[in-house]
């Protein structure tokens, strides 16, 4: 489930990025969009612990 999240959370927020450029009537370029590779595979770790975060809290709530 959380790669599905993560999946979702990336694919939103490279549409966002796009969304940017399409809004400034631009492209990005191959450099920019490698930026933003490299800035969502640093990134990945704490975006992975946000998701879980919830799930966890959900299910020590649930075992109680």
């Amino acid at each position: 489930m959380s790669d599905t999240a993560f999946g979702i959370i990336t694919g939103c927020v490279y549409s966002g990025f796009l969304q940017a450029y399409q809004n400034q009537q631009q492209t990005p370029g191959l450099e920019d969009i490698k930026e933003f590779n490299r800035i969502i595979k640093r990134r990945a770790p704490l975006i992975k612990k946000a998701v879980l975060k919830p799930a966890e809290n959900q299910q020590k709530t649930s075992s109680n």
